[in-house]
């Protein structure tokens, strides 16, 4: 930690996940707290291309849209004292992978499927949300991509404080959730 209380040392936190894992309602939260910006990537995307997600996934494809999601991470090189949501699928790509853990470091918000497809739900922009029989697929596809973030952090729990004081005390004591 640096001078700050309960601030970290780390410029650039990334927060990785599947969809519903809270990615954006605890960035915003851990963001706040620690006097940090807070960027979410999709939402950067459609700021910068004036498109919603789903209509570019849908005119275009997955492919094409992965392809601006990195160039639109890329963007972030440089920014300090940030809290960045990326979306669900964004880690999956070993550039993204090293591009995160090279300026920053990275946490997965890890959750069971039923909270993340309840959270998830509310929220039908979402371009990949499907049956639950889909969404465990994906999810089983992406897992091996968010294990490799530098910390792991259960938000599952509702209370969103909870969340942010675990990644606080992970960041903190510097643990990381892998070998390297």
């Amino acid at each position: 930690m640096d001078g700050h209380k309960n601030t970290p040392s780390i410029s650039l936190i990334f927060l990785v996940g599947f969809m519903g894992s809270g990615k954006s309602t605890t960035g915003k939260l851990l963001a706040k707290r620690i006097g940090y910006s807070f960027l979410d990537l999709d939402n950067l995307i459609e700021k910068r291309t004036g498109r919603k997600i789903r209509n570019i996934f849908a005119a275009e494809g997955e492919e094409y849209f992965r392809d601006i999601e990195s160039e639109t991470l890329q963007s972030c090189r440089g920014l300090a004292h940030t809290v960045v949501a990326l979306g669900g699928g964004a880690f999956i790509k070993s550039a993204n992978r090293d591009f995160c853990r090279e300026v920053g470091k990275t946490i997965w918000l890890r959750c069971p499927i039923e909270i993340c497809l309840a959270r998830a739900a509310r929220d039908r922009s979402r371009p990949l949300l499907g049956a639950r029989e889909e969404m465990e697929r994906l999810l089983t596809s992406r897992i091996s991509s968010y294990e490799a973030a530098d910390f792991t952090v259960d938000s599952s729990p509702s209370e969103q404080n909870t969340i942010v004081n675990e990644i606080l005390r992970v960041l903190a004591d510097g643990n990381s959730s892998r070998d390297d």
